[in-house]
């Protein structure tokens, strides 16, 4: 359970999870004392922020940062060293504390859980309708099928046109195949051929059976990219597995509650055909060209900003201008310049698509010596799944040193992402007591500086966009 909603649990005030979740994750500021005390307001709480600097200033219950964790106490705590010290924020008058709107929330959670229910219910009746009515004019479930497999392969394929994934997703999206001749890409290629399947359903019933012989030929593409995602890229976008497992449903609805006849194929309505999924596609690539124009930043912008940052004064007020933790004892693993007297800290995760980014980037730089006036170290963020890969780099460290760290961490950032591979190789190392205390190191600082979310990067303590590795390569040159 997230920390924001045990507090209101621990509080008694009526609230809905969604509600919480999204009040929580809209705010900037929502994992800080401000932004807690801003959204217990909002639920109606009138509380004070004091500032505690022994047990006699806490007044109960109260909001602390107690063993690193945001909690309620409701009496003192048996050990009062755990609690952070600083601020604590007293209820002063909880009152009739709830979350505003709270009983339409829940009649909309309520409509939620009922709908799926309603839906087969519906089904069911349709069924059962159909078959009375079997004699007269029977429901087209032909028909009803094909719209919503057409409804359901329009959601993936805009989902893959917008990108909205994360992992190896982008490995398919990113890559050359992804793209017919380079230009068009098959994810507005694929949404086009949703829409005009939806189209010919709904309002060009003339064209059905031209339709049914194009889906047997759109059953290509499934076979293409599934092989390819299994066979060349090694990796899958779960949207584009999607997409096409609507290609194959659609094609098995054809073939069996359909029509699939290439004796029905005539000239006029194959061109009728072709030409409305021209005209399809066309406004689809339109939108999708316009909507990545406005993605990019302007031709200079990048170029300028790192101009700007080859004065040492600008670079240094940036980097100051971070929040400062003290990262003494975050990590010993030095992977580069063990001997310079700046410091790089940089926390990363495994299974983040950006740190996989970063991270190569980083061993170029590394390996171009241009960052040799900092120290580089890493640490990783909590890893699930027996910390197979995290762990096993860390024993590579120690094993084999700097380069055999970042080697490895290379080849699974660049391999083909096998955790069960993985999971063997972790399984083989003896454990060294180095290992040992170097995890409870990287675990104990994360914990205690109430650390999440993957990259970051801190310049001599202080945090800043990991972005800006790109300035201090440009000002070191």
């Amino acid at each position: 359970m997230h920390f924001f909603q045990q507090i209101l649990r621990d509080l008694h005030i009526k609230h809905t999870v969604p509600y919480a979740r999204t009040l929580f994750d809209e705010r900037q500021n929502s994992n800080s004392f401000l932004g807690i005390k801003q959204m217990l307001e909002h639920y109606g709480l009138k509380i004070n922020a004091i500032h505690i600097q022994s047990e006699e200033d806490l007044e109960y219950p109260c909001v602390c940062l107690y063993a690193g964790v945001f909690r309620v106490l409701k009496s003192a705590p048996e050990d009062f060293s755990r609690i952070s010290a600083g601020t604590a924020l007293i209820i002063t008058d909880r009152g009739a504390a709830s979350e505003p709107h709270y009983f339409l929330h829940r009649v909309q959670i309520a409509i939620r859980f009922v709908l799926p229910v309603v839906a087969v219910a519906a089904m069911i009746f349709l069924a059962i309708l159909s078959f009375l009515l079997s004699g007269s004019d029977p429901f087209d479930w032909h028909k009803l099928a094909l719209f919503i497999l057409g409804c359901s392969g329009t959601y993936f394929s805009w989902k893959t046109v917008a990108k909205e994934c994360s992992g190896s997703c982008h490995d398919v999206l990113d890559s050359s195949a992804s793209k017919l001749l380079g230009i068009f890409s098959l994810s507005v290629i694929g949404l086009s051929y949703f829409i005009t399947g939806i189209i010919i359903e709904l309002f060009v019933p003339s064209l059905r059976d031209i339709q049914a012989i194009i889906s047997c030929i759109a059953l290509i593409m499934p076979v293409w990219s599934l092989s390819y995602q299994a066979f060349v890229l090694r990796a899958w976008c779960r949207n584009c597995v999607g997409v096409q497992l609507s290609l194959i449903l659609i094609f098995a609805t054809e073939l069996l509650l359909g029509h699939i006849n290439p004796r029905l194929i005539a000239l006029l309505p194959a061109l009728e055909a072709i030409s409305l999924y021209i005209i399809i596609f066309f406004i689809c690539n339109k939108i999708y060209e316009l909507a990545a124009m406005q993605k990019k930043y302007p031709k200079d912008l990048v170029a300028n900003y790192l101009e700007l940052l080859k004065d040492s004064s600008t670079m240094e007020k940036t980097i100051a201008a971070g929040k400062q933790y003290d990262t003494t004892d975050a990590s010993t693993l030095v992977i580069a310049n063990p001997e310079a007297e700046k410091e790089l800290l940089i926390l990363i995760s495994p299974f983040c698509e950006h740190c996989k980014v970063l991270f190569l980037n980083l061993k170029e730089k590394i390996s171009s010596a241009v960052l040799n006036e900092y120290r580089i170290k890493i640490i990783f963020a909590d890893e699930p799944a027996g910390l197979p890969v995290s762990g096993a780099a860390i024993c590579e460290y120690y094993l084999h040193g700097p380069q055999g760290f970042i080697d490895f961490m290379s080849k699974w950032y660049t391999g083909s992402h096998s955790i069960v591979k993985y999971r063997k190789q972790f399984a083989g190392y003896k454990l060294s007591t180095e290992y040992n205390e170097e995890l409870a190191r990287q675990k104990e600082w994360i914990r205690s500086h109430n650390i999440s979310g993957t990259p970051m990067m801190f310049v001599e303590s202080h945090r800043i966009s990991f972005f800006l590795l790109e300035s201090l390569i440009v000002q070191n040159n």
